[in-house]
């Protein structure tokens, strides 16, 4: 089965047109690739790719009516060649798998009996079913539909498995983008997790990029993260929403909830048991579906619901589904979601004013109550929300949160039915020399911190050298050879690299024990008069 996988920002290099700005991509090898591709001049352009395609043929293909580009892209580390496809802004993505599907494969060619076996067709009557789906969808290709489609079926018929298939659209929440946390230990065990509806708990000591390993599984998820830095003063407020002095403020596991966002809970012990306990009505409810209808209501009301809102054309949609049930219910949460949104005449949030997303939330808040009757929850005020079908929670800590220890301060031994809510789904989390490379990406550089992480840990030392201050020192070292090389009179008097460590091995630890981490960085001979400038 052939799959159009929507990936976000995928690996590349540049194209020459300009910034790729998603890939719609068909068959597990990639032979053949669309892409979404956004030139200077903000034009937005549909090329199709494929790997198989001879020079020949790439000249065939580059002369048809429309195809004004013929350039080399470099995806997942290999070249492929192509040509544009159609020029136009796609309104959804529902609708280019709808594109796709018609112009690819032609629906109409396989019979229900046998799927394998194909009925005649002229290219009179594709070009016809062609140009009613543009219509209907107001779109316009700008080339010949005809000789397009042509092409791209003989390209087709080259591959193996070539026989017509229904291309399925997967769900995205199921859809992951590539990410370079990937080489971390248990990275996809832990995007399982989040998609299979079960909270997650990173233990490990402070600095082994707990956080950082939590924004990439949000990355590969293609979902925002909520964050709730954890302590003992953190207020019921900030949980489940109240009162302020600037009015009422939204609950941030409330907003997660119901935006579908990642909600990390960063330091989770050191939460007062009390006010941890608010967590667990919603922690309880990540993996339970979606149950369409309210009880008070028929599927004839809820079409009288919807139909205030969307069109008619995709109300009954949503409702003919519903009935046949032939969608879950987490799909047609995100269908009613995408029409709310055309509503406004934008595929995307983030395209919303701020008056607009105020607008559009409320909307869905109001038509999600009435159309699904679980799960829900409540904020401080008893306005209850459903749960988004994207809404997840990943919560982070130096130790297990019914354990003590006297490295780590300020934690509190949390109650049994808060850490059953992340029963089977505790990882440990220890450094990683391979990932602390690669975000460093300078070897001498990495290898500093890692000799002074070898004394610290030999000498038991309460200290930890953390994938933050690897960073800080990266990003004080790049500045600082950005100044030499345009000869800068701040380069000696700016912060420098050798400032950056000089703070660390001389932060909360006596001379003897900074001699010892010098001595093993060779500070006088590597870093005292910045002899590193010249590697």
């Amino acid at each position: 089965m052939h799959y159009w996988n929507i990936k976000e920002n995928p690996d590349h290099e540049d194209s020459g047109l300009g910034k790729i700005e998603e890939i719609y991509q068909i068959s597990t090898n990639n032979n053949i690739i669309a892409a979404t591709i956004v030139d200077y001049s903000e034009k937005t352009y549909v090329v199709y790719f494929s790997e198989r395609i001879s020079p020949e043929q790439n000249d065939r293909l580059k002369q048809q009516e429309g195809a004004n580009y013929n350039g080399n892209l470099t995806i997942n580390g290999k070249s492929v060649k192509g040509y544009v496809l159609r020029k136009s802004i796609f309104k959804s993505e529902k609708l280019i798998v709808d594109v796709l599907n018609q112009i690819v494969f032609n629906e109409n060619t396989v019979t229900k009996s046998n799927p394998t076996e194909k009925t005649k067709t002229d290219d009179t009557s594709v070009k016809q079913d062609l140009k009613e789906l543009i219509q209907s969808l107001g779109l316009d290709f700008g080339i010949d539909e005809v000789k397009v489609t042509k092409i791209v079926k003989e390209e087709m018929a080259k591959m193996p498995n070539a026989a017509p298939q229904k291309i399925v659209y997967e769900l995205p929440y199921a859809v992951t983008m590539p990410t370079d946390a990937g080489e971390t230990p248990n990275f996809q065990k832990i995007v399982d997790d989040i998609i299979l509806g079960n909270n997650v708990y990173l233990v490990g000591g402070a600095g082994t990029g707990k956080t950082y390993l939590t924004q990439q599984v949000a990355n590969a998820l293609g979902r925002q993260m909520e964050t709730i830095n954890c302590s003992q003063w953190t207020a019921p407020t900030e949980i489940i929403g109240g009162q302020t002095l600037d009015g009422y403020q939204e609950g941030k596991m409330i907003e997660a909830y119901r935006r579908g966002n990642l909600l990390l809970l960063d330091e989770m012990p050191k939460l007062e048991p009390n006010t941890a306990g608010l967590f667990n009505e919603a922690l309880a409810k990540t993996g339970d579906k979606l149950i369409f209808g309210n009880k008070e209501t028929d599927f004839k009301d809820i079409r009288s619901i919807l139909i205030k809102t969307i069109s008619e054309i995709e109300t009954d949609k949503i409702i003919t589904a519903a009935l046949k049930k032939e969608k879950s219910c987490e799909m047609l949460y995100l269908e009613i979601e995408n029409a709310v949104l055309l509503s406004f005449s934008v595929t995307s949030v983030k395209d919303l004013t701020a008056a607009q997303k105020t607008q559009f939330f409320n909307k869905i808040d109001e038509l999600m109550i009435q159309i699904f009757r679980y799960p829900i929850i409540q904020n401080n005020r008893k306005e209850r929300f459903v749960k988004h079908p994207y809404f997840c929670c990943v919560a982070t800590g130096n130790i297990y949160p019914n354990t003590t220890s006297s490295a780590y301060g300020a934690n509190n031994k949390q109650d049994l039915s808060l850490l059953d809510r992340f029963a089977g789904s505790v990882f440990s989390i220890e450094k990683n020399t391979d990932l602390e490379q690669k975000l460093v990406g300078i070897r001498w550089l990495w290898s500093v911190w890692d000799d002074i992480r070898d004394v610290i840990e030999k000498e038991k030392w309460e200290s930890q050298v953390s994938i933050r201050v690897m960073q800080a020192s990266l990003r004080a070292y790049n500045q600082e050879m950005d100044r030499k090389g345009k000869k800068d009179a701040l380069l000696n008097n700016g912060k420098t690299l050798k400032d950056v460590i000089y703070s660390f091995i001389t932060s909360g630890f006596s001379a003897e024990q900074t001699k010892k981490m010098k001595d093993k960085i060779e500070w006088s001979e590597s870093i005292e008069k910045y002899q590193y400038r010249q590697f």
